[in-house]
């Protein structure tokens, strides 16, 4: 009785054993499916451009060299992208640019939510004065661009260091978060 009980265990124990394997073999196989699935673009556009217009007024325009389209439309992968937005009231004046070797548009309904821009952004305000940070995240409903990371601003006139910012592109201001140092140049 003893020796059935124990043969009957170990049957049961070898049992479990090759179903957990086989479990587990199907759990690695589903996730490799997934991961290959989104890895893949559904489309590749070269020389990339999208705008918006209100009205007869050019509001922004987003060009890359490349452009990967991810999940029916839903995420775009945009390579050396350059999103410019244009201010009605000040003309060429009014121009900011963000400029970056790689962005990430997320879209809603084919409108754009926000953009996350990594490896070495580069903010530029009407020509005079530079933002560069290594990522930055652009919201386009509140028209706001913020990063976490060490930002430098550049202007003739002042050098300053931080780390996290938040420009708003509806009041052209910029906000250093923290560990603010600044430059200030005299003029000759």
């Amino acid at each position: 009785m003893y020796k059935k009980s124990i043969f009957f265990l170990g049957f049961l124990l070898l049992i479990v054993f090759f179903l957990s394997c086989a479990k587990e073999e199907k759990k690695g196989r589903s996730l490799t499916k997934i991961e290959s699935k989104d890895r893949r673009p559904q489309a590749v556009i070269k020389d990339f451009y999208r705008s918006n217009f209100f009205g007869k007024t050019l509001q922004w325009e987003v060009t890359g060299k490349e452009a990967l389209i991810f999940n029916g439309g839903k995420k775009i992968v945009i390579q050396n992208s350059v999103l410019t937005f244009y201010q009605k009231k000040e003309g060429e004046r009014g121009k900011i640019t963000v400029a970056a070797p790689k962005a990430l548009v997320f879209l809603k309904g084919g409108v754009p939510e926000k953009i996350e821009a990594k490896g070495g952004v580069k903010l530029l305000y009407n020509q005079e004065l530079a933002v560069e940070t290594p990522s930055a995240v652009y919201l386009f409903k509140k028209k706001i661009v913020k990063g976490r990371e060490k930002v430098t601003v550049h202007h003739k006139l002042a050098y300053i260091k931080g780390v996290g910012f938040r420009a708003n592109l509806n009041t052209l201001t910029i906000n250093l978060l923290s560990k603010v140092y600044s430059v200030i140049k005299t003029a000759k």
